[in-house]
């Protein structure tokens, strides 16, 4: 198990487009009518050396994507956890 993430931070648009993505994990999640929709949560690596996972979640975040900062040990155990949705 992933040890947990610090609380969510936003990167500025420079450091994202900049970023390193190397991961993708795909999943597939239903709402409450019935539908199901696609979430793609993107691993990138930044210029500076750090980790983030860019989280993309329509309904709790109204559409929009966070970063959250991972270690490089997060960053392993997000790989090894459910390795069968990962994209890379």
């Amino acid at each position: 198990m992933a040890p947990k993430a610090k609380p969510l931070r936003h990167l500025r648009a420079r450091d994202i487009a900049e970023a390193v993505h190397f991961a993708t994990r795909v999943s597939y999640k239903r709402w409450p009518t019935g539908v199901w929709f696609e979430l793609r949560d993107r691993m990138v690596r930044t210029a500076d050396g750090q980790f983030y996972l860019i989280e993309d979640h329509p309904i709790k975040l109204d559409g929009h994507e966070v970063a959250r900062p991972y270690s490089l040990a997060s960053v392993f155990a997000w790989l090894h956890d459910c390795p069968q949705q990962i994209e890379l």
